[in-house]
């Protein structure tokens, strides 16, 4: 993770652009600045703690770190454009993430048998609550974002 997060990290700025393009947004250079600001101080934590840590060698070559971490920030910046989209056809929030959570499930289902069995999901008891907490917190925090 530590070799991505540099460009999934960049999310919000990639995001601020595709709103510009497809949303006819005007974002302030408030906005501009902010975005910026989130964004170098992800990449500088995230080269700080590569310093840090020891590099594993997975054997994986180092494009594929480079291809799935653009692909991940564009899914995530997509994402919640299609999102700010979505909201004005359809205005109930809670009907919009309930079709997103579903929309999650079936992503989840399909990418399952292609996942290594090291990297398949291992649900215990405990891990359970924590992600069923950790899915409500991400739906309050979409409900919150998408009011405002």
């Amino acid at each position: 993770m530590a070799r991505t997060i540099s460009i999934v990290g960049s999310t919000p700025l990639l995001t601020v652009f595709i709103a510009v393009l497809l949303l006819g947004e005007s974002p302030t250079t408030l906005t501009y600045l902010g975005t910026f600001s989130i964004v170098s101080g992800v990449i500088f934590l995230a080269n700080e703690q590569r310093a840090i840590t020891k590099k594993e060698n997975t054997g994986r070559p180092i494009w594929s770190y480079f291809i799935f971490g653009v692909g991940s920030l564009l899914a995530f910046s997509i994402a919640t454009a299609l999102r700010k989209i979505a909201i004005h056809m359809l205005p109930s929030l809670s009907l919009g993430l309930t079709v997103s959570g579903l929309g999650a499930l079936l992503v989840i289902i399909f990418w399952y048998p292609f996942l290594s069995p090291s990297d398949r999901l291992k649900f215990n008891h405990q891990s359970f609550w924590y992600f069923i907490v950790s899915g409500g917190l991400a739906a309050l925090g979409h409900l919150a974002l998408f009011a405002a």
